[in-house]
């Protein structure tokens, strides 16, 4: 169900009735104080990323999910059900490997985000976590935003589910 932004409203002189003092005060107050945001981990299950290929991390766990836009059947996507500019950062987690790269990027609607990779220089040590870019993007009413991860070790490479270095997404609607 698309849903609009509530906007303010100027009252002229005089009272005004309890159905605008709802809908210009009441419920753009609500709003501000129950705007949309998420916060994703993977916790249950690693999943396998290939060499050399950005992937969409599956997240299982919702520590919040305000007004419900994480998907269940395609758990690495949280979608908008408001129009605006998101504010989003997360994190990619890997099991430990000695070879090349580790990192992620964000997408939206499938299409990476020019400039927000973040990658480990190669060869890092043991279990890592990649703080990937916070990013703002705006996103109309059914938009999704997804979290890619990336490694490039030769072979397929698991990620994290380990407490400190699991993979994180989170999202918060700040601006129409």
């Amino acid at each position: 169900m698309a849903v609009i932004v509530p906007a303010s409203h100027d009252f002229p002189d005089g009272i005004s009735t309890t159905s605008e003092m709802n809908a210009f005060v009441r419920d753009p107050l609500d709003f501000l104080l129950t705007r949309p945001m998420g916060f994703f981990r993977q916790t249950a299950a690693v999943q396998a990323v290939n060499t050399g290929t950005n992937t969409a991390i599956t997240f299982d766990e919702e520590i919040y999910d305000i007004p419900d836009g994480h998907d269940s059947t395609n758990t690495s996507r949280f979608y908008a059900t408001y129009a605006g500019w998101y504010q989003i950062t997360g994190a990619t987690g890997w099991q430990a490997n000695t070879t090349n790269r580790r990192g992620g990027r964000w997408a939206v609607n499938g299409v990476a985000i020019n400039g927000s990779g973040c990658y480990l220089p190669a060869n890092p040590v043991g279990t890592c976590e990649v703080p990937i870019r916070l990013h703002y993007v705006y996103l109309n009413i059914g938009d999704y935003v997804e979290l890619y991860g990336y490694q490039d070790s030769g072979g397929s490479l698991n990620t994290s589910i380990i407490t400190d270095t699991s993979c994180t997404m989170t999202i918060m609607w700040v601006s129409r």
